[in-house]
């Protein structure tokens, strides 16, 4: 079969510290990285002839060269030496250029539906795919829902899980800059950036299930670079939620619950258009 079908899922960020600059210009970070199930649905035609085609059920979504799912399918294919084209299409419903990494998630699947029909390049190989592509489109990869990316947030290793069931309201506050000018941003505002923090406690409070200290130590280092964070968080939680934290670099917010009904009835609140409501998994 030609028809190759996967989910794309969101993520959000539990923890994201972001410390110098290293040698290849990248920032050195320390993330958590964490799937949720809002999620895309991309499909892929494999063809015998050699053009890659993009489309989407989206507007916002770009087509083309211009997708990461595109440059994705390129550069497996020319990895693998192989004559073929693709037919891609991305049923959209993780935001564009949300903090949510829909477009990495999007072109991780791109790489593991091509490796499942032709079974050539091994996982090893997929994944420097990966790198070469974006700091999270490696963690799209792997089957584990939660991760913890180091150096540039690429590298990644295993982190633990939380088993209490959180749910997430998320918001779209902000008018955002591209990812690049976001750390620019973060720079200018900072006085230093010596080193990222670490994520030791919330490991602690994630494997001995203490919610309380698991909300406590949540960060994302980029909520100074947005002037109203402050009010959107303090909204938030006066409306029920118990942490709120920016997505990646924004501009998504993201109000965590632990009782479903709330963050649904947080979600269809007036004060927060568009809202959407997603589970921790």
């Amino acid at each position: 079969m030609n028809v190759i079908v996967k989910k794309a899922n969101a993520k959000i960020n539990l923890f994201l510290s972001v410390g110098g600059i290293r040698e290849d210009g990248k920032h050195f970070v320390e993330t958590v990285l964490q799937k949720i199930d809002l999620s895309d649905t991309v499909t892929v035609k494999v063809r015998k002839d050699s053009p890659i085609n993009v489309l989407s059920d989206s507007p916002d979504t770009p087509s083309g060269v211009d997708n990461l799912a595109y440059k994705a399918a390129k550069l497996y294919l020319d990895e693998a030496g192989l004559s073929y084209g693709a037919d891609i299409f991305i049923e959209k419903r993780i935001p564009v250029k949300a903090g949510l990494g829909g477009g990495s998630s999007d072109a991780a699947a791109v790489l593991l539906a091509l490796e499942e029909y032709f079974s050539v390049l091994g996982f090893d190989r997929i994944e420097r795919i990966g790198r070469k592509l974006g700091s999270d489109v490696p963690f799209f990869l792997y089957g584990f829902p939660t991760m913890l990316g180091t150096e540039d947030g690429s590298v990644l290793s295993e982190f633990p899980t939380l088993q209490t069931n959180i749910y997430c309201v998320l918001i779209s506050a902000f008018e955002k800059e591209s990812t690049g000018a976001m750390y620019a941003n973060l720079d200018n505002i900072r006085e230093s950036s010596s080193g990222p923090k670490r994520c030791d406690t919330l490991r602690n409070a994630t494997e001995t299930e203490d919610i309380k200290k698991f909300f406590e130590n949540t960060l994302n280092d980029f909520e100074v670079c947005y002037r109203d964070y402050e009010m959107v968080k303090q909204k938030l939680m006066l409306k029920g939620c118990e942490k709120v934290l920016l997505c990646g670099s924004g501009p998504t917010v993201c109000g965590l619950c632990t009782d479903r009904e709330k963050a649904e009835r947080i979600k269809s609140d007036s004060d927060f258009p568009a809202a959407m409501a997603a589970f921790i998994r």
